[in-house]
C-alpha cells in the first residue's frame, strides 16, 4: 500500500511539472528567458517549420479546415511565391519582404489613332504596352486585352494612377475613367489638365503649358469701370473686341464669354478670325450667334477647328475677335464682364488618382470616352500603374 501511495505522488508531481515546464532546445539547456514557453539557442543551426504548397490564399488547403489564427507554415513549390505564411482565420497572409511586390504597369507611347464613332462610348486604349508587373500571384498584365489582372495571391486596397495625353482634331475630351471588371469607377478622382485661363480686355495672361493670350481694344467703351461695352449703331457697322493668341499649335482653341444686350433683339455677335493671306476677316461660325435682348447673362460657345495655318503670322501669333453684327433703328449694347478662353491646342492632358479595392481576378483598365462622334484621337502617352499600399 506504501508503495502504492509513493508511486502516486510522484507521477502527481510529475505530471504537475510537466503542465508548468518551460522548454529550451539546443545551446545551454539550463538557461532560458522566462518568458518563454518554448526557446531554442543554436549558433550553427535553423528552424525548420512544416512546408506545404499554397495554391490559393482563401482556402486553407493543404491544411484541413477549420485552421487555427495564427497557423504558420512555408509555402513552397504552390503557385503563391515561395515564403513564410501565416493563417490569419479567413486566409493566408505572406509575412512579407521586398522579394513579394504587388503592382503593375500599362503605357503606350506614339502613334496609335482612336476614331469616336457612338458618341458616349467607352473605348479601351489600343496597342498597349505592358511595363513592369511583378509577383506572378499578383498582378498580372495583357497587352491583348490592354489590363491588368489581380491574381490568386493580390487582393487588397491599391493606389491607382493613370495619365493620358491625347492630340485630338477639335481639341475636345469628355473623361477618362477607370474600369473594374466592365463596371465605370466614377469615385476616382479625374481631372482635365487642358490649359485655360481669365482675361479683361486689354490685359494678358499666361496659361498652363506656356500659351500666351493677350486682348486687345477696338472700338470699345467701359461701362462704370467694370463691363467692357461692344456698341452697334443704327448702320448696322459692327464692333469688336479683338485677342491674340500666341504660340498655339494650330489645332483648336475654344472661347467663351457671358454678357447680355440692350436693345432690340436680332443682334448678334461672330467669331472672326484674321486671315493673313487675304487680309479680311473670317467668320469661321456656319452661322452667327444670337445675343437675346436681356438684362440676365448669357453664355455663348465658340470653337475654332479645322486648318488654321492661314490666320497665324511670322510670329505665330492668330488674331481673333468678337464681332456684333445686326441692324436696329437705334444704337444697341453688348456688356461683356469677362472672357473665359481655353487653349486646347488639341492636346488633352488628363489624371486620374485614387485608392480601389481588389479582389483575386479582378480586372482593371483605362478608357476613353467622348459625346463627339467623328473625333480622331492620337495617343501620344498613356500610362495606368497600380501599386498595393495595405502590404
Amino acid at each position: 500500500m506504501k508503495t502504492r501511495t509513493i508511486i502516486g505522488i510522484c507521477l502527481f508531481v510529475s505530471a504537475s511539472f510537466t503542465l508548468n515546464a518551460q522548454v529550451k532546445i539546443g545551446d545551454n539547456p539550463g538557461t532560458i528567458d522566462p518568458n518563454s514557453l518554448l526557446e531554442m539557442e543554436s549558433t550553427n543551426k535553423g528552424f525548420l517549420p512544416p512546408r506545404v504548397a499554397i495554391n490559393s490564399v482563401s482556402s486553407a488547403s493543404p491544411l484541413t479546415a477549420p485552421v487555427s489564427a495564427g497557423m504558420l507554415v512555408y509555402s513552397s513549390g504552390g503557385i503563391v511565391p515561395d515564403g513564410f505564411y501565416y493563417w490569419d482565420g479567413t486566409k493566408w497572409r505572406p509575412i512579407l519582404s521586398d522579394n513579394i511586390p504587388s503592382y503593375g504597369e500599362l503605357y503606350e507611347n506614339g502613334s496609335s489613332t482612336l476614331t469616336v464613332t457612338t458618341a458616349g462610348t467607352y473605348y479601351q486604349w489600343i496597342n498597349a504596352t505592358l511595363g513592369i508587373t511583378k509577383g506572378a500571384g499578383y498582378v498580372v498584365g495583357s497587352v491583348a486585352t490592354d489590363n491588368l489582372t489581380i491574381g490568386a495571391s493580390g487582393g487588397g486596397i491599391y493606389r491607382v494612377d493613370a495619365n493620358s495625353s491625347l492630340k485630338s482634331n477639335d481639341g475636345r475630351c469628355n473623361k477618362m475613367v477607370l474600369f473594374k471588371n466592365g463596371i465605370a469607377q466614377e469615385n476616382l478622382f479625374c481631372r482635365q489638365t487642358t490649359p485655360s485661363g481669365i482675361i479683361i480686355p486689354s490685359e494678358s495672361v499666361n496659361l498652363v503649358g506656356g500659351t500666351l493670350i493677350s486682348g486687345t481694344i477696338s472700338d470699345i467703351e467701359t461701362a462704370d469701370g467694370i463691363n467692357y461695352i461692344v456698341q452697334e449703331g443704327n448702320s448696322g457697322s459692327g464692333y469688336d473686341i479683338q485677342f491674340t493668341f500666341t504660340d498655339l499649335e494650330k489645332q483648336a482653341n475654344v472661347l467663351l464669354f457671358n454678357g447680355y444686350n440692350l436693345g432690340s433683339n436680332g443682334h448678334e455677335v461672330e467669331l472672326q478670325v484674321y486671315n493673313i493671306t487675304t487680309s479680311a476677316w473670317d467668320n469661321i461660325l456656319a452661322s452667327t450667334k444670337d445675343i437675346p435682348n436681356t438684362t440676365s447673362d448669357i453664355f455663348r460657345e465658340f470653337t475654332i477647328q479645322g486648318n488654321l495655318a492661314n490666320y497665324y503670322n511670322a510670329s505665330n501669333q492668330m488674331i481673333v475677335r468678337i464681332y456684333q453684327t445686326g441692324s436696329g433703328s437705334s444704337t444697341h449694347y453688348m456688356y461683356i464682364d469677362k472672357f473665359l478662353l481655353t487653349a486646347d491646342e488639341g492636346t488633352v492632358n488628363v489624371k486620374i488618382s485614387g485608392l480601389l479595392s481588389l479582389a483575386p481576378g479582378d480586372v482593371v483598365d483605362l478608357r476613353l470616352t467622348c459625346n463627339i462622334v467623328g473625333t480622331v484621337y492620337n495617343m501620344l502617352y498613356t500610362n495606368l500603374n497600380i501599386f498595393r499600399i495595405d502590404k
